[in-house]
């Protein structure tokens, strides 16, 4: 009985609902972006200082950085493809997503900043964690995440066929 009035007082969620568009524009972007940027960063780094350092070239790099970010970002791209499909079940990703960028920020970012020190190739990057940390705060299902909801993975469907009382029948059914 416990269980079916935490089952109750969770929030329903629909993974097809319109609800869930932001979500999956966060796992298409980084989609693109892991998947250009990532592959890009390990397989063309002069490439990658370029671009991302853009309208300046990034200093060089310690390679063996520069590859687990390659590698970090080519595997958010991955997994992102399974979370078009299954927004709630692979979170994680945006989730990590927006602490890395809010972290990067407050404690690269503004620090450097105020003491005057920020790289003008820092720009581009600053300028697009900015923007797609928004985008990740808007995308996020809050609610959700601070439910008991967050333990499993069921959609709405999943929970209204539970929840479906069953006939009972008492007394002789003759």
């Amino acid at each position: 009985m416990e269980s079916m009035n935490q089952r109750d007082s969770s929030p329903r969620v629909d993974e097809t609902s319109e609800s869930f568009f932001w979500l999956r524009l966060v796992y298409a972007g980084t989609i693109f972006l892991g998947l250009t940027t990532g592959p890009i960063i390990l397989f063309a780094p002069k490439l990658a200082r370029k671009l991302v350092g853009f309208p300046e070239m990034l200093p060089e790099q310690d390679p063996v950085i520069v590859g687990v970010i390659g590698c970090f970002w080519t595997a958010a791209g991955v997994i992102s493809i399974f979370g078009l499909m299954q927004p709630l079940k692979f979170i994680v990703i945006p989730l990590i997503q927006m602490i890395y960028k809010s972290t990067w920020l407050l404690f690269v970012f503004l620090p450097l900043l105020i003491a005057g020190k920020f790289p003008d190739y820092g720009w581009t990057i600053a300028i697009g964690n900015f923007i797609f940390l928004m985008l990740d705060i808007k995308a996020m299902p809050f609610r959700y995440l601070l439910s008991d909801s967050m333990c499993t993975t069921e959609t709405t469907e999943h929970r209204v066929a539970e929840e479906k009382p069953s006939t009972i029948v008492v007394g002789n059914p003759q």
